[in-house]
């Protein structure tokens, strides 16, 4: 392929409009502006199975960007007490947490792995690294109060997947 062709995954959560508005627009302005730059995501409803229709959107593509936001908070079993009234609550501090991203946005991953496409994670600060396969791979973290300090990043590494001219 002579093009770089993304599919975007990010979350449908209301609380993260805003974020995902901030960098699909800037994907919008890095496609006007870099020749061989396309971009899709699933945002319009259709009366599809949402997992087919995020597989449909991933055909000819070859590179997965995944915002990933914080979902939920995640314990290791080992870090949990029990307590409470009949000892029926399990309780546990609140540093012993952690952060993770929607299990949507792991499996979109664990996908875009399996079709071979590059991959670049954003990641917001204070979430933990998605593990297993994609455990390994560098990262961009961005800060939800001033995500546009991640933009460098993701056009250095862009810059870096882009398929140079051959000169003869």
């Amino acid at each position: 392929m002579n093009k770089l062709s993304a599919f975007v995954g990010h979350s449908f959560n209301e609380d993260d409009e805003e974020i995902n508005r901030i960098f699909l627009g800037y994907f919008d302005r890095i496609k006007n502006l870099v020749v061989g730059f396309s971009w899709d995501h699933a945002e319009k409803a259709e009366p599809k199975i949402l997992s087919e229709k995020v597989k449909e959107k991933m055909i000819g593509k070859n590179l997965f960007i995944g915002i990933c936001t914080a979902k939920e908070r995640v314990i290791s079993p080992e870090k949990l007490k029990k307590g409470g009234i009949l000892n029926n609550f399990l309780k546990s501090r609140e540093d012993n947490y952690e952060l993770k991203t929607s299990d949507w946005i792991i499996q979109e991953i664990g996908y875009a792995i399996a079709k071979d496409m590059d991959i670049i994670l954003l990641l917001e600060q204070g979430l933990r690294i998605p593990g297993g396969l994609q455990g390994d791979l560098e990262y961009i973290n961005f800060s939800r109060n001033n995500p546009e300090r991640a933009f460098n990043q993701i056009l250095e590494m862009l810059t870096t997947l882009i398929p140079k001219p051959i000169s003869l």
